[in-house]
């Protein structure tokens, strides 16, 4: 009867909601094969909306779920943490509402995606990019932000500058100088007198964001990305200290990322059979893997950029090529150099050169701030050479969830966290596709995916099953992951802690009645 009346009094403000058990079911889809059940899904225009939808979620006590738009995938996607929660979808709320040329800031609803934003910035010319994640290119921007999300060069949530948050007492909150009228440094700095309350919602339960502040990234005189093939796996703890090295000195300023064999396989083999296949050409998955073996040979393969001013870069190249080949063979790569190399190999007859180099574009496109959704294919390669639903993965049969541990630049961590992994592949018989991402001077995030077929019901039940044991595993190893899939906040959350029992206090200051997202990194 309670949501009844909710509905009601939804409808009767003018707000889109809807209660279709077809929306609904398809709303619950999803990659990891988790399932909760949904309420009801409202779509508000504006903030104004929002805290309305609030108001009367508290009145009704109706819990609610909010989502930019939902592409959290392979942790839960559009899933509640609980059952029986609203899910408040944002997808709606998409205005760009303006882009400060001056400093390179942008404030943004959370319906706004990464390609939304790279064709504006591209129509207005503007001298600054956004930097990108391998989702897809509608995932929102926002949405990743306040999940902590890692870009192709830098910690995206470090860029925020202020929130506009609907609290859950219904009340609006500005962090940051925005929330003083008439200041020119709204848009720019985060450090307004008092303290900061910007991060308080960042992963956390207290509010609904319906704007942010951030920084974009300057383009600069030069940005060169590079890679490197390893000739043995088992100097990645090395080769990471290495990095680390690096990124103390100042020479790399951006994320690395290094990929196992599997990672690269499965993300890059589609790519080189959905090119030849558009070419009229022999496509099929041995052929696409052959041609991609011939050009990252061996294991475990690296990619990064380096950027500024045209003499900086070219002695960063210097000491990178310095420091980083005797591990492998390193090959430095600009967008002139891409499509001279197209031309070439294209002029001169190096036709798997230029079936190679056409394929992959998406990923070395990722380092300059192009979004793509040609990663989404890496969710079903395991399984099947096609997928008509590969852009809609959560509406397909292929099962996929990731964890991301976290671990110092140290070898002695680093190999702890690989020798975990090897350790669960044998256990269940997984072959893994894993990252590890240099995201700063101190630390890595790695990223352990698993596929699976969401049809077998015991394949679902023994991933799940991995994916826990794997957290636990690395959580007993102090390398605490910093993300969780919506079946395993409790591996984070200690009851005993005080850290979360304060933050269970805060709840009930900015959101007494436990409405908004219930468990979501909090206790309540």
């Amino acid at each position: 009867m309670e949501l009844e009346n909710f509905v009601q009094a939804i409808q009767s403000n003018n707000i889109e909601i809807t209660v279709n058990q077809q929306d609904i079911q398809k709303t619950q889809r999803n990659v990891t094969g988790y399932n909760r059940q949904i309420l009801a899904i409202i779509y508000p225009t504006n903030t104004q909306q929002v805290q309305t939808i609030v108001n009367l979620a508290r009145k009704f006590r109706i819990p609610l779920y909010p989502i930019s738009k939902g592409k959290n995938i392979g942790l839960g996607s559009k899933l509640p943490i609980t059952d029986k929660a609203a899910i408040v979808s944002l997808e709606k709320m998409n205005r760009i509402i303006q882009v400060n040329q001056d400093f390179g800031t942008a404030t943004i609803e959370p319906g706004v995606t990464q390609r939304q934003m790279y064709e504006y910035l591209s129509s207005i010319n503007a001298d600054y990019y956004l930097d990108v994640t391998g989702a897809p290119a509608d995932s929102s921007i926002i949405g990743n932000i306040i999940e902590k999300g890692v870009t192709y060069n830098t910690i995206r949530f470090n860029a925020v500058i202020s929130f506009e948050v609907v609290l859950g007492t219904g009340e609006i909150l500005t962090t940051g100088y925005a929330h003083y009228p008439n200041t020119p440094l709204a848009e720019i700095s985060k450090y307004a007198p008092g303290p900061s309350l910007t991060e308080l919602f960042i992963q956390s339960n207290f509010g609904i964001v319906t704007k942010a502040i951030i920084k974009l990234n300057p383009k600069t005189e030069q940005h060169v990305a590079f890679t490197l093939t390893l000739y043995n796996e088992q100097q990645i703890g090395e080769i990471i200290e290495k990095i680390r090295y690096l990124k103390q000195q100042k020479v790399i300023n951006t994320v690395v990322h290094i990929g196992n064999h599997h990672r690269t396989f499965i993300t890059a083999a589609p790519m080189v059979y959905r090119y030849l296949k558009s070419q009229g050409m022999k496509a099929d998955r041995q052929t696409a893997e052959s041609l991609l073996e011939k050009f990252l040979p061996g294991g475990w393969s690296l990619i990064a950029s380096l950027n500024g001013p045209r003499q900086m870069v070219k002695a960063a190249k210097k000491i990178v090529k310095k420091t980083l080949s005797p591990y492998g063979k390193i090959s430095f790569i600009d967008e002139n150099k891409i499509r001279l190399a197209q031309i070439l190999s294209k002029v001169f007859g190096l036709k798997k050169l230029n079936i190679y180099l056409n394929s992959i574009s998406p990923l070395t496109g990722f380092t300059f701030g192009r979004p793509s959704d040609e990663a989404l294919h890496s969710i079903y390669w395991p399984h099947a050479d096609e997928n008509p639903l590969w852009k809609e993965p959560d509406q397909a049969d292929f099962g996929f969830v990731f964890i991301v541990p976290v671990s110092p630049l140290r070898k002695t961590e680093v190999d702890k966290t690989l020798q975990i992994i090897r350790q669960i592949e044998q256990d269940f018989g997984y072959k893994l596709a894993v990252t590890l991402n240099p995201v700063d001077e101190f630390i890595l995030e790695g990223v352990v995916s698993f596929d699976f077929d969401l049809k077998d019901q015991q394949q679902v039940q023994k991933a799940h099953k991995a994916i826990r044991t794997a957290i636990e595993k690395f959580v007993q190893a102090g390398l605490i992951p910093y993300r969780v899939d919506i079946n395993n906040y409790d591996l984070l959350i200690d009851p005993n802690d005080i850290y979360w029992q304060k933050i269970r206090d805060l709840k009930k200051v900015f959101d007494p009645d436990n409405i908004i997202s219930p468990k979501r990194y909090n206790l309540i």
